[in-house]
């Protein structure tokens, strides 16, 4: 039975806005909440249905949430983090089998213009050497970043259908992912847009590839 860590980070961050959306502005979700009532037609209910699918275990973190208004919190991305590492480190070392993300991919918070990034770099560095993917979907208005992923596909039309199709985070060792040039596979912990995860998208216009990682979407 595969082991996978789930958790979720949405917010479409407007800087032009004043103010800030603080943690009480958040709905957050905990423990057997984010998997028992995920939300019927988001990306984590559908994370949530291919994981009963295929039986996996999942290892609930926390889901943070909000709608989208000024820049986050400081205090409201700590709580994520903190609510991710630690079960992250406790399971660490009992066969994890995978990391699965639900991310906006536009979050600003007073002290970071790229959230997200920043979070899969704490987490990859917690991950260190370990062969342990961590795949996920973005929301189509995401602002794609370096430090996010080193690859990338391009978005699809539906994020829950992505979420479903997930089973690919069990392919360790191997992907069918490509590189933004084609010319070498992806690294085990690549995070998809809104498509198949580590995977070709087969619903696509292939004509419509991809952009270099680090261009922001349009």
């Amino acid at each position: 039975m595969k082991r996978v860590l789930i958790a979720g980070l949405y917010h479409e961050t407007h800087t032009f806005l004043q103010g800030l959306t603080r943690c009480e502005d958040c709905e957050i979700k905990r423990g057997r909440t984010l998997i028992d009532s995920p939300g019927g037609g988001s990306p984590l209910a559908g994370a949530v249905e291919a994981a009963e699918r295929l039986g996996w275990d999942l290892i609930p973190a926390i889901d943070l949430r909000a709608m989208p208004g000024p820049t986050v919190a400081d205090e409201a991305v700590q709580r994520f983090w903190d609510a991710l590492q630690r079960p992250l480190l406790e399971n660490i070392e009992r066969n994890l089998d995978g990391v699965f993300l639900v991310l906006h991919g536009a979050m600003v918070s007073e002290s970071c213009d790229d959230v997200e990034g920043e979070i899969l770099h704490r987490l990859r560095n917690a991950l260190g050497n370990r062969r342990i993917p961590v795949c996920g979907v973005v929301d189509l208005h995401a602002n794609f970043t370096r430090r996010m992923a080193r690859k990338r596909r391009r978005p699809d039309r539906l994020s829950r259908e992505s979420a479903r199709r997930c089973k690919s985070l069990g392919r360790k060792g191997g992907t069918t992912a490509r590189s933004t040039d084609g010319s070498r596979p992806a690294p085990d912990d690549a995070l998809a847009t809104s498509s198949h995860p580590l995977a070709a998208d087969r619903y696509g216009d292939q004509r419509r590839s991809n952009a270099v990682a680090g261009s922001p979407s349009t």
